[in-house]
């Protein structure tokens, strides 16, 4: 009798869009979906990340497991397949052809995803625009409607299951619960899986934008990573201490707002035209925004502890690199 080959479920994403809160719980919970007969691998450049958690380098690595696996299912996940270049996609579907590849996508409001990406850039250190040029430098690629077409091209609108987050999409309340039910596992395993890279504050996001010396598409090595967050552990604990209010935050403007909902309104319109499954439009929530977030919005009771904190004996000592890279910025004066 001929194997039965497994099905291949393909995570592609999108980034800030929960994938980290699902990887880490795959990687915790490894033996639970290998016992509902899910098998769990790395993929591309996260092969090898994570010790005694095997993976694959590319496409046609898992081809070659995939033909005499035993699972039932393999899973893989990696966000940046979402924004691959076309080339890249094709090249994965091609290297799985014959095998039931199917993909897994999330995606989120683009107003909460554009504040969370920006979020998240300045903290790895990849931009130091303020939010409105990162606006204008972003929005051309905010639609996910081209990366998704990328992968229906080549495996089909019905191998991909598209679910948005921020509760207009999920049959289950939370993330994890609906991805254990697209690939057949029990949803009740994942009821209590924690969230994975919780946002800091907005100022400490503005802080370290002040860190950033230049505007290119690297990110910072690990070792600079850990002194940024030395900086950022420093700053989050004289805002939790300050006796003065702290400002509330509005990234986006009215228009940004609005131009962002009705993209995202128009892309779920047509991914449920394709899939046959029906995505909720998001509702115009824009409220007028008082200010361009950014440093200057810090209490000066903050900035004043956090300087004399950088420039204690304790702290200069402990942290060296973050206390001669809060003075490099100009953060003392």
């Amino acid at each position: 009798m001929r194997r039965r080959q497994p099905v291949i479920y393909l995570h592609i994403g999108r980034n800030k869009v929960g994938s980290t809160t699902l990887q880490d719980f795959f990687i915790d919970r490894r033996a639970e979906l290998a016992a509902g007969g899910v098998g769990y691998f790395l993929f591309g450049h996260m092969k090898d990340s994570v010790p005694g958690v095997p993976g694959f380098a590319h496409q046609l690595e898992l081809r070659d497991y995939a033909r005499g696996a035993d699972e039932r299912a393999l899973l893989v996940s990696n966000e940046f397949m979402f924004g691959w270049p076309e080339d890249f996609t094709r090249a994965v579907v091609d290297g799985l052809k014959g095998l039931d590849a199917r993909v897994i996508a999330y995606i989120r409001p683009y107003d909460a995803w554009l504040a969370s990406s920006y979020a998240w850039d300045v903290r790895i250190g990849t931009n130091m625009r303020d939010f409105d040029g990162y606006f204008d430098w972003m929005r051309p690629r905010v639609s996910v409607l081209p990366y998704l077409e990328a992968w229906a091209e080549g495996l089909g609108w019905d191998k991909l299951r598209v679910r948005a987050v921020d509760g207009l999409g999920l049959r289950w309340p939370d993330l994890v619960p609906d991805c254990l039910e697209a690939i057949g596992l029990d949803p009740r395993l994942g009821v209590d899986a924690p969230a994975g890279n919780q946002a800091c504050h907005w100022l400490t996001t503005e802080l370290v934008r002040r860190l950033i010396d230049r505007n290119g598409e690297e990110a910072w090595d690990e070792a600079t990573l850990e002194t940024v967050l030395a900086v950022s552990s420093l700053f989050e604990t004289c805002l939790a201490a300050s006796p003065d209010p702290v400002p509330g935050v509005q990234y986006l403007t009215p228009a940004q707002s609005r131009d962002l909902t009705e993209l995202y309104n128009r892309d779920v319109a047509e991914i449920s035209r394709r899939t046959g499954f029906a995505l909720a439009p998001q509702p115009l929530h824009a409220t007028e925004r008082a200010f361009l977030p950014s440093l200057a919005q810090v209490p000066s009771a903050v900035m004043r502890e956090f300087a004399a904190r950088a420039t204690a004996p304790e702290f200069m000592q402990a942290q060296p690199k973050a206390a001669a890279m809060i003075a490099g910025a100009g953060l003392l004066s």
